[in-house]
């Protein structure tokens, strides 16, 4: 079923359901033309659809827009989980890729706002008043101001996804302590009452374990000390972003530093969607493998130790 186009779309009375297109059985809310948003779209993410924090929900940004009736041209800014407002130029790039699930207690909204594309008129611009017989007003021009404005709204998009990564690097220790606490011997009891079947199984669980806690290591490991870090190109890219932003008479190349902005950003998506799978596959491969393994020996010795209470 095509979706209705947006613009021709009434203010919703309360949340309305829509499917998500090319996805099976996946549904988002939606609350077109809010009082909040009388341009745009509130989409909620139902619980059943995020799955583990930091993991990514199984549709794009491209698919969410054409689920509410718009097309890409018709969109102007997203805001992604009550961070700031990210212009759609700025989102092209990852627009195709999956969406990270929202982080743990966070807003699960995203607000798209929509506008009808139209040709700017070039308006008149005041002549600049003299301060002296050789000196003039700075006037930035429209294109500069935008430029000024996209950097922002970059860095401060880097700036929420350095925070999202900080709580799933702290999710992955966590999980890589719990692997290490499993990757162990079975007691005498477990090796008592385990068949050889069983005994098997549990030394094909540990070596997935152990290669779960390896991809996990070297996660923790690009995070702090990666390119994102601040051994990384980190520090050197706030430090043009500062420069940048307070340039106020335009003598830096801010085209170049929106480019390294917007680089690293990707390379933060990179990272986040990699700490994301990476601490999903330690989850499913390594904990809950092991706790069905151990769950299944626990319960074969409980079964003999009751045989052997029976015998005279």
């Amino acid at each position: 079923m095509t979706p209705a186009a947006f613009f021709e779309r009434p203010a919703s009375a309360g949340w309305e359901i829509v499917p998500v297109p090319g996805v099976a059985d996946v549904n988002c809310w939606a609350w077109f033309r809010p009082g909040t948003l009388p341009a745009g779209v509130a989409v909620t993410i139902p619980p059943d659809v995020i799955g583990l924090p930091g993991a990514v929900l199984p549709f794009s940004l491209v698919q969410l827009i054409h689920a509410v009736g718009l097309t890409w041209d018709q969109l102007v800014s997203v805001s992604f989980y009550g961070e700031p407002w990210q212009s759609a130029a700025f989102c092209q790039a990852t627009a195709a890729e999956f969406l990270p699930c929202p982080p743990a207690v966070a807003n699960v909204q995203i607000l798209l706002m929509a506008g009808q594309q139209t040709l700017a008129v070039p308006q008149p611009q005041p002549t600049a008043h003299l301060l002296s017989s050789e000196a003039e007003v700075f006037v930035p021009s429209q294109a500069v101001t935008s430029q000024f404005h996209r950097l922002e709204t970059g860095w401060k998009a880097c700036q929420g996804m350095e925070r999202q990564l900080a709580g799933l690097r702290q999710q992955l220790s966590g999980v890589l302590g719990r692997l290490g606490a499993l990757d162990r011997d079975l007691r005498p009891a477990e090796r008592m009452g385990a068949a050889r079947q069983e005994k098997d199984e549990w030394q094909d669980t540990r070596r997935w374990i152990r290669d779960a806690a390896s991809k996990v290591q070297r996660c923790l490991k690009a995070h702090d000390i990666g390119v994102t870090s601040a051994a990384g190109r980190r520090n050197m890219i706030q430090e043009r972003y500062e420069q940048s932003s307070g340039d106020v008479d335009g003598f830096t190349d801010l085209t170049s530093c929106l480019h390294e902005v917007e680089s690293y950003r990707k390379e933060l998506a990179n990272l986040f969607n990699n700490m994301g799978s990476t601490l999903q596959g330690a989850n499913t491969n390594g904990i809950q493998r092991a706790q069905r393994v151990l769950s299944k020996i626990s319960a074969q010795a409980s079964k003999k130790r009751v045989q052997d209470r029976g015998r005279p």
